[in-house]
């Protein structure tokens, strides 16, 4: 793979995600939406690249992000748990199912935490949560992120069966694998 095309369709993916995180951040209700979204820019530089340039794409995406929105919470969403979840999944998937389900959900249950924490000090301090409803929006939050890693794996399997051939990324970063 010639390095040039690499830094460049890195360099392009890293916008495409700032850019989908900036619509999060100007509409409040899509932050989380846009977040996730972003994260499939990590997900193709995983395929396409490997997840060194995935991890690297993350971080820069990361702080671009943190720095330019006005609104940083599709910016904490991404760089707490969105965006490095695809190199995680990529990584714990090699492993058998029980222990690749078990590090996904210790991942998210450390994410949550964080993110509430973050959440309930800094961002919303004035909210009063009533502590019985902590445990319901964790329980709602382990469903949504099975449901997105369901969804995650299914996105990945499309993109591998229909859309891998017919975009030719992989014949124009020249890791034409068959």
């Amino acid at each position: 793979m010639k390095l040039s095309k690499k830094i460049a369709f890195s360099s392009i993916l890293t916008a495409i995600s700032v850019i989908l995180m900036l619509i999060g951040s100007f509409f409040g209700s899509l932050d989380l939406t846009t977040a996730a979204l972003a994260s499939f820019c990590v997900i193709l530089a995983v395929i396409e690249m490997g997840p060194k340039s995935a991890i690297l794409i993350y971080v820069v995406s990361s702080v671009l992000a943190i720095f330019i929105l006005p609104l940083k919470t599709p910016a904490l969403y991404f760089l707490i748990f969105l965006g490095y979840y695809p190199v995680l999944k990529y990584f714990a998937e090699k492993l058998s199912k029980i222990i690749s389900y078990v590090i996904k959900f210790i991942s998210y249950s450390v994410s949550f935490a964080v993110l509430a924490v973050i959440t309930l000090i800094f961002l919303v301090p004035e909210a009063n949560v009533p502590a019985y409803l902590i445990p319901a929006i964790y329980v709602g939050g382990g469903l949504v992120f099975f449901i997105y890693d369901l969804a995650l794996s299914r996105v990945i399997g499309m993109y591998y069966i229909k859309l891998r051939k017919r975009l030719g990324l992989n014949k124009f970063l020249g890791n034409d694998k068959k």
